[in-house]
């Protein structure tokens, strides 16, 4: 992976991260663009880049949870009929 790739992937990471913070902080109907790249200290145009909308970026929220719960039951099911 480039170094430029690397830098992507981080900032819409922190992007997801701000957009985490604000979700703990608010409901998802008052949180606006301005709001989630305010916190992610980006430009409009770099939340852009990555989401269409904002409705994208809590998509990508819950698929980073459910991908978390998934693993962590796959692997308990691995190791119960491996025991």
């Amino acid at each position: 992976m480039t170094k430029r790739q690397e830098a992507a992937l981080l900032t819409r990471q922190n992007i997801l991260d701000a957009m985490r913070k604000l979700l703990n902080e608010k409901s998802a109907d008052s949180i606006n663009i301005e709001d989630i790249t305010t916190a992610a200290n980006v430009a409009k145009g770099t939340f852009y880049t990555y989401f269409k909308r904002k409705e994208d970026a809590i998509s990508a929220i819950a698929m980073e949870q459910y991908n978390i719960v998934r693993s962590e039951s796959l692997n308990t099911a691995s190791s119960a009929y491996s025991g």
